[in-house]
């Protein structure tokens, strides 16, 4: 499918890199739109693009499972500094 949306390369850039929020705000203040507009373009662009969704969806998972390490390593210490 085609990209619909043309976005300038340094949002783009940014939602391969998987910051979305960074799109967002780059591309509010490249084009002077409002959050809305900016948030649609943006999902509206990832949408077109099967790719970057799947990669955007799969660096999302990886957060998820980073912090539950920590948060796991972070209690084990936690009770063993308790209990020892």
């Amino acid at each position: 499918m085609q990209n619909q949306t043309n976005l300038p390369p340094e949002v783009i850039n940014a939602l391969w890199a998987g910051k979305k929020i960074d799109a967002i705000k780059l591309l509010r203040e490249q084009q002077n739109i409002g959050l809305k507009e900016a948030k649609d373009a943006v999902d509206q662009y990832i949408e077109s693009d099967p790719a970057l969704k799947q990669q955007l969806q799969t660096s999302g998972n990886r957060g998820c499972l980073v912090w539950t390490i920590i948060i796991a390593a972070c209690a084990i210490g936690w009770y063993y500094l308790a209990n020892h």
